[in-house]
């Protein structure tokens, strides 16, 4: 049976102290994209998160858990350009599930271990969560890859191949030691 394609974002699962640590950062008003549950956001110099980037080099802050308006009150996604909050799940050792995308070469049972991209994919409205996905045509052992492959998710209907559910670690975090002003 194939899997099931229903990309959700970074998910935490795996938290190896208990609880999903996560904090509330700002969003400016000058945000220039639309934010999702299950996004990677990226800390920047003016001390607000926008959505990060997909691609080797780029730094990930963590994934976002909950959107929230300039008042506080939740939303199911934060609309570009729009002041508000979201909660995140920062902890450098928390894990996440993270579904790969279904193009070219699937991921096989050898690349745990190895390191990975995201690709940005478009969030829905409809569900409100994230369409980030796991670049699969990324895998290999650089330094720079973004997300660090841990295992498959073990369930029913996730076999390996396209549309995959893995469980990651963010390989480039920007609160680990030794990445004070990366990239911000």
């Amino acid at each position: 049976m194939s899997n099931e394609n229903l990309p959700i974002g970074g998910m935490p699962v795996n938290m190896p102290y208990g609880n999903v640590r996560a904090r509330r950062y700002e969003v400016a008003v000058a945000n220039a994209t639309d934010i999702f549950i299950g996004d990677p956001v990226l800390l920047i110099n003016t001390g607000t998160v926008i959505r990060a980037t997909g691609g080797a080099g780029n730094y990930l802050c963590g994934f976002v858990l909950g959107c929230y308006d300039s008042s506080g009150a939740p939303l199911g996604y934060l609309p570009t350009t729009t002041a508000g909050y979201v909660l995140v799940a920062d902890d450098p050792n928390q894990q996440f599930i993270l579904q790969e995308d279904g193009d070219t070469t699937p991921l096989a049972a050898e690349d745990v271990g190895e390191g990975v991209d995201v690709i940005i994919g478009t969030g829905s409205t409809f569900n409100q969560r994230s369409g980030t996905m796991i670049d699969s045509d990324t895998v290999g052992t650089g330094l720079t890859t973004q997300l660090r492959i841990l295992a498959k998710q073990d369930r029913v209907n996730n076999d390996v191949g396209a549309y995959c559910k893995w469980i990651v670690q963010i390989n480039l975090h920007q609160l680990t030691a030794g990445t004070v002003g990366q990239p911000i």
